[in-house]
C-alpha cells in the first residue's frame, strides 16, 4: 500500500460524515466554525491532525487496548500484525457494538476503516508506556479523546 493511497483514503474519511451508529461514539462530528477576521492567528482545523505532534511507529500500536469514561462506556481496542482490528464499545445500559476492519497508521493519524464502510479516524498522541490519547478528527475541541491503555 502506497502513501499516497492511505493519504487520499485519510482525506476522503475526512470529508465524509460518519456513516454507521459506532462511528461517533468518541465523539460528534465537525462543527462549523465561524469565519474570523484575524488573519495573523488562523483558526484551527478540526479536521487536520496536529503537526507538532510527533510521527508514531505503527508497531507501537499493535495489541490489545482498553479506555473508559466517566459516564461508564468502555471501549476495547485490538490492533493486529496484519493491520485488522476490532472495536468494540459498551455504553451503560445498552447492547454493546463491535467495529471491525483494517487499520492504518501514517504520521500521527490512525484510520480504522470498517468492513461494512465509514471510519473512525484521530490522532494518536503517546503518553507514557503502553499507553495513548485517541482523539476523534473532527471531534470538538474540548473532546479530550480516549486514553487507552495496553491490556
Amino acid at each position: 500500500m502506497s502513501n499516497d493511497r492511505v493519504a487520499a483514503d485519510l482525506l476522503k474519511m475526512l470529508q465524509q460524515p460518519p456513516a454507521s451508529p459506532g462511528a461517533g461514539t468518541a465523539g460528534p462530528g465537525p462543527t462549523p466554525q465561524p469565519p474570523t477576521e484575524d488573519t495573523t492567528n488562523p483558526p484551527v482545523n478540526p479536521n487536520v491532525p496536529n503537526p507538532n505532534v510527533k510521527p508514531i511507529d505503527p508497531g507501537m500500536l499493535t495489541g490489545s487496548w482498553k479506555a473508559s469514561r466517566d459516564d461508564g462506556s468502555a471501549f476495547d481496542l485490538t490492533l493486529n500484525n496484519d493491520q485488522t482490528y476490532s472495536w468494540k464499545f459498551t455504553a451503560p445500559k445498552q447492547e454493546p457494538r463491535e467495529l471491525s476492519g483494517k487499520f492504518t497508521v501514517e504520521q500521527n493519524v490512525l484510520a480504522l476503516q470498517q468492513k461494512e464502510g465509514g471510519a473512525l479516524v484521530g490522532q494518536v498522541t503517546p503518553t507514557g508506556n503502553d499507553t495513548f490519547n485517541f482523539k476523534m478528527l473532527g471531534g470538538p475541541k474540548e473532546d479530550p479523546g480516549l486514553d487507552f491503555a495496553r491490556r
